[in-house]
């Protein structure tokens, strides 16, 4: 076992001592779960209480959050993509190795995601997965991208937040569409990139990575600044919209979804 998988506090934060899980309050969210069972609105009588509790976690996280300078540029760089195909999640996580994008390492676990879809809860149905598929690797990212927000957020902890707080690592948000905040209008060419706030605060920027095609939504993680994390997502954005480890992670992601709905297995 590496020296990573062993003494990341991942693992340490993953179990106590005696052996329970405790990641992300996982019994109580467990609990939580069982109330919401399978609803998708607010209609349910039990959501509201369920999602105060639910905030008071993302909130917790929030305030754990730290923006600071990497200590030097990334070395190896990973992304990580859930594909969610009915109940089943399928999580894979890709390492590349600067300056060329070589292929290091590609990781991935699935099972079944009971977790309900709940807007702006999303990273207690994603995290846990997410987390599993990086605990695989052999190799500590020096930087990690998620597929979904950071700071930008209404509670400003969305999934990116959530894994770079649990991992101690890293991480910059790039999501595919705004989930809260007003920005201005972006010019057409790659490059080009304007603030997204939310009232007078800055939660992220939205970065267009080629020319003409819709931009990203680009915000801290953890332990990033957001100017490196611009810098980042358009450096390693090469030839698709999205940077090339999440590019690839969310491919492997839908084409193994793909291959086991085909052979009917839908475990690792």
């Amino acid at each position: 076992m590496s020296a990573w998988r062993a003494t990341d506090r991942y693992h340490r934060n993953l179990r106590s001592q005696d052996g329970e899980q405790v990641f992300l309050q996982r019994e109580r969210v467990d609990a939580l779960v069982g109330k919401c069972g399978n609803v998708r609105s607010s209609a349910n009588p039990e959501m509201p209480h369920d999602l105060e509790s639910l905030r008071a976690i993302q909130r917790q996280y929030a305030s754990r959050v730290v923006e600071r300078r990497l200590e030097a540029d990334p070395e190896l760089v990973a992304a990580v993509d859930m594909h969610l195909s009915e109940s089943l999640g399928i999580g894979v996580v890709v390492t590349m190795r600067m300056p060329d994008l070589e292929v290091v390492e590609a990781k991935w676990v699935s099972r079944e995601v009971d977790f309900p879809y709940i807007p702006g809860f999303l990273s207690f149905r994603e995290a846990p997965l997410c987390i599993e598929a990086i605990g695989q690797l052999e190799c500590r990212p020096d930087l990690l991208l998620v597929d979904g927000h950071g700071k930008a957020h209404p509670l400003r902890c969305g999934v990116a937040s959530h894994i770079g707080v649990e991992l101690a690592l890293p991480t910059i948000g790039v999501a595919k569409s705004r989930l809260v905040g007003r920005h201005r209008e972006l010019q057409p060419e790659k490059g080009s990139m304007t603030d997204l706030v939310s009232g007078d605060e800055l939660i992220g920027r939205v970065l267009r990575t080629r020319d003409r095609v819709r931009p990203v939504f680009v915000s801290v993680g953890n332990l990033v600044t957001l100017d490196e994390a611009v810098r980042w997502t358009l450096e390693l954005a090469r030839r698709y919209r999205l940077p090339e480890p999440s590019h690839l992670a969310h491919k492997l992601a839908s084409e193994r979804a793909r291959a086991m709905r085909s052979s009917g297995h839908s475990e690792k």
